[in-house]
């Protein structure tokens, strides 16, 4: 049994507040000589609604304007030649594709992504999608928030990624996804990198994988050597092995 706390009418419609037995509230509408045009609707969904997807808060868009200053300073300030500047390669060496280079990554980052959905319960999917209107669609223009669940699901797959290919780097100086793609990291010195350069440029690719920073992945495009901004800051390429001409240099 339903009890009718209050009513407020408007241009032919009218909103209930109904109080359902066990303290449940809702909000019934109708509408004069025709059926309303929303359902009966728990208030609390109402403003479960109205607060998801959040409004970013203004310390979250302060700081990521400040990180890509910063990075875009920084840039200009100690490698701004880098963006141009033609590197020395190996005889049996070229720059990877930049196609190669998203591949790649895709190749490594996609199985923490289903792992990480799996474990909290996330459709990866959709999640997906509200990260890119969160980077780029109306929810950036409007300045919302994606769900706390797709947040946290975001974070923790590209944290335990960065974290391997660290890891792998070390190592081998390649991850499965480089090995599958035939490309691997080289000093721009043409020598193995150094545990200081896989550092810095892992330490960054957690900073680029963030949404509201992807368009700095548009530098492998750029730059004349296909660096993203934690190679450019850890002196680093990514090469592929390539068919020597007769005269000695890499076939294009």
């Amino acid at each position: 049994m339903a009890e009718y706390a209050s009513a407020q009418a408007f241009n032919q419609h009218v909103v209930l507040l109904m109080n359902a037995v066990g303290g449940a509230t809702y909000l019934r509408f109708g509408r004069v000589e025709t059926p309303p045009t929303e359902n009966t609707a728990s208030l609390v969904s109402v403003f479960d609604q109205r607060r998801s997807p959040g409004t970013a808060p203004r310390w979250l868009q302060t700081a990521t304007l400040l990180i890509l200053m910063g990075l875009l300073l920084a840039l200009f300030a100690f490698r701004r030649g880098a963006l141009a500047r033609v590197i020395e390669l190996p005889p049996d060496c070229a720059l990877a594709f930049a196609f190669q280079r998203l591949a790649g990554c895709a190749l490594d980052l996609v199985p923490f992504t289903v792992v990480a959905a799996a474990l909290l319960g996330v459709p990866w999917q959709a999640a997906l999608r509200e990260l890119f209107m969160w980077a780029a669609g109306t929810d950036a223009a409007s300045n919302r928030l994606p769900a706390a669940n797709t947040l946290l699901w975001w974070v923790y797959s590209t944290s335990a990624y960065a974290l391997y290919a660290l890891i792998m780097e070390c190592l081998t100086r390649r991850t499965v996804g480089k090995v599958l793609v035939g490309t691997h990291v080289l000093s721009e010195s043409g020598s193995v990198p150094t545990l200081r350069q896989i550092l810095v440029r892992n330490a960054l690719r957690l900073l680029e994988l963030q949404p509201p920073l992807w368009i700095l992945g548009f530098l492998v495009v750029l730059s004349r050597n296909r660096q993203r901004v934690g190679d450019l800051f850890a002196r680093t390429v990514v090469i592929r092995h390539a068919k020597t001409t007769e005269r000695g240099g890499p076939a294009a």
